[in-house]
């Protein structure tokens, strides 16, 4: 819970106090792009914990094969995909939501795999 606490907060902190992060690094002609850019990127920041926790989880049990689809799935396959299928439907947005539906996407098989080894690996009560 203290991971979701801490992305939740570190999230709107970002959210709220963007401008003065990115006037540093961009031009003003590009700072509304940006700035929407960042707002939805951010998002990924949610999920992305719980997604590395279960990877490492899964590595830590010795699973390496459960442990390394997690990592495909969320850095190459489903990021793929999204960044492909997005932009049809969400023009410039679905490029810098593809992270963030990648991390959910995975989330939902992170959250799979947990409670089908949960009998095997005899965690969670």
């Amino acid at each position: 819970m203290e991971n979701l606490r801490r992305s939740k907060n570190f999230w709107g902190s970002n959210f709220r106090r963007r401008d003065p992060f990115l006037s540093i690094l961009c031009a003003t002609t590009s700072l509304a792009l940006t700035t929407r850019g960042f707002q939805l990127y951010s998002l990924s920041f949610l999920a992305m914990g719980f997604n590395i926790f279960g990877s490492a989880f899964f590595t830590a049990l010795s699973n390496g094969v459960i442990s390394a689809a997690i990592a495909f799935l969320r850095t190459l396959l489903f990021q793929t995909a999204a960044i492909f299928i997005l932009p049809l439907f969400l023009g410039l947005d679905g490029i810098w939501l593809a992270v963030t539906a990648a991390e959910l996407l995975t989330l939902a098989v992170t959250a799979l795999f947990l409670t089908t080894q949960r009998r095997r690996y005899g965690y969670g009560g």
